[in-house]
């Protein structure tokens, strides 16, 4: 979580400059060990590790639900054996970069120890890897129970508060802290928020499977009218259960609220720029995958012919889905940009003469109705365009390095801005620049250097359409294919169904000879009382 902190001496040690940072404290604490004494029956050894790390880092991670970290000792005192460390310590983390006032405030288990090595005979070097609390306490539970009338989204609040033991952020006061906004938060407790909610009302058996796997399982079932790419994941502040479409849908419609990053080569950046743009400065970028057609083929990006069948009301239907159809009407990261193919590009099917096959599969699906007072799942609505989101957000794929920055200002499922140069174009690189949504964060405090924070940002579209340069040096016309999102029109959760028509007629034929014996019956009573 973030929190405010007044400064304290240590502030005094560092300049104000990029990349310092302050750390607050870092301690381990060991497990509870039973005192015999019944004033404190418990006693813990908590120990100070500020100058015998090297190196600590913070994993955030969009297909994670859970924090990592990792941390490296250097270690002259013998604490592997003396302390000890045996699996059931608990780490406690709080630092800032420099120049504001909001650290990042974490608790961590250490689950395992590797890289074991020895400098010397006194001093061993080793790493311990470190987790969410809240991570094990998903592995010591399985889910096995039914919740026969809900919103998928209820049952994902549900599993957080009853079986994770995570607290509703919104139950948590603001307060003014010196200027700032902040949430009344504490370490020991754990925080989720459901930010979009799902509109259907389901049945849904969970099998004897742990309280994330449950909810990954909901996030793959989940539908509303932004779009079906739900995700599961914790950044520092809390535990997140959002569609990514309703946060490309919802972003800020004014480019000046969302986040720009500007690639500057170290030996052109300019040691007088303003402290606040520094912050803005990207000292290195790698493009880790530009684009692989096979892959995306291979995932269904481009085209899939899925059967839905339903066994139980004899239904049987096929649905094709073509990109450059059904894509431009998803919400995007460039919801005013271009797809990632040209519009006459030969990995897409041309709907007029060939079937989408290039996946096709067969998909059980259950449709409800008023009789049975069951209810729809919504596979037919939403399994294509998952599968086709999912391999889109991995096409093209950056990671950029910078300046630790603990206010926040940068988060796992923020849209950002990235600005390539190009020589000395102002326009830049015309296809990497534009939008990207975080997916990974990696906080990186080293003993004897900076805080550094490593992104990996992804987008799914072009802010530029393409355009080719020809035999003649003229522009050709631009062949990009322009994204015109849309909400789903979604459909109901029940239907009016009859099994068969046989049956119906069956049905139909009792009730009207029960009818004819009623009639004659009242004609013979009404035919008596007159004679």
């Amino acid at each position: 979580m973030r929190r405010v902190f007044d400064k304290t001496l240590k502030s005094d040690l560092f300049p104000d400059q990029i990349g310092d940072y302050e750390l607050i404290a870092l301690t381990i604490e060991s497990p509870k060990i039973f005192s015999g004494d019944e004033t404190a029956p418990f006693l813990q050894k908590k120990i100070s590790l500020d100058f015998i790390f090297e190196n600590f880092s913070i994993y955030e991670d969009l297909y994670s639900n859970c924090l990592s970290g990792t941390i490296t000792l250097i270690d002259g005192n013998n604490l592997l054996t003396d302390f000890p460390f045996i699996g059931e310590e608990t780490l406690y983390v709080v630092f800032r970069s420099m120049n504001t006032a909001i650290a990042i405030e974490l608790k961590f288990r250490v689950t395992s120890i590797s890289n074991i090595e020895k400098i010397n005979e006194e001093t061993k070097i080793y790493t311990l890897h470190l987790i969410s609390e809240v991570a094990l306490r998903n592995q010591k539970q399985k889910i096995s129970m039914s919740f026969p009338k809900s919103k998928l989204s209820h049952v994902v609040a549900y599993l957080c508060e009853k079986k994770l033991g995570l607290v509703n952020e919104q139950t948590v006061k603001t307060t003014d802290s010196g200027g700032y906004l902040s949430k009344n938060k504490d370490v020991n407790n754990n925080y989720y928020s459901i930010e979009t909610t799902t509109p259907y009302i389901e049945k849904y058996i969970a099998p004897s499977l742990s309280p994330f796997r449950v909810i990954n399982k909901l996030c793959k079932r989940n539908l509303s009218p932004s779009g079906s790419l739900f995700f599961f994941f914790q950044d520092i502040n809390r535990f997140r259960f959002v569609s990514l479409e309703d946060i490309f849908k919802n972003k800020p419609k004014n480019d000046d609220y969302v986040k720009k990053l500007y690639y500057i080569p170290k030996d052109s950046q300019d040691k007088s720029q303003e402290f606040e743009f520094s912050w803005n400065i990207v000292y290195d970028y790698k493009v880790v995958k530009r684009f692989d057609v096979l892959q995306n083929m291979a995932r269904g990006m481009y085209s899939s012919e899925v059967s839905y069948v339903d066994i139980e009301k004899r239904k049987f239907e096929t649905k094709s889905y073509y990109y450059q159809d059904e894509a431009s009407k998803q919400h995007h990261i460039n919801n005013d940009g271009y797809l990632l193919t040209t519009r006459n590009s030969d990995v897409l099917h041309d709907p007029k003469n060939e079937a989408p096959a290039t996946i096709n599969e067969l998909v059980m699906f259950h449709s409800g109705d008023p009789e049975s007072q069951d209810y729809s799942d919504h596979r037919k609505e939403m399994y294509q365009r998952r599968m086709s989101m999912q391999a889109q957000l991995d096409a093209l794929v950056i990671q950029v390095e910078l300046a630790g920055d603990s206010s926040g200002r940068l988060s796992v499922g923020d849209l950002v801005h990235f600005h390539v140069p190009r020589h000395q174009d102002t326009e830049g690189d015309l296809y990497l620049s534009g939008k990207y949504m975080v997916t990974r964060i990696h906080h990186n405090v080293s003993l004897d250097s900076k805080y550094r924070i490593l992104v990996e940002m992804v987008t799914d579209s072009i802010s530029t359409n393409y355009r080719f340069d020809i035999a003649n040096k003229k522009k050709s016309n631009e062949i990009g294919i322009k994204v015109n999102s849309k909400d789903l029109d979604l459909e109901r959760e029940q239907d009016i169904v009859r099994t068969s028509i046989l049956s119906s007629e069956i049905i139909n034929d009792y009730n009207l000879a029960t009818r004819l014996r009623k009639l004659e019956v009242q004609l013979i009573n009404s035919t008596n009382k007159n004679v």
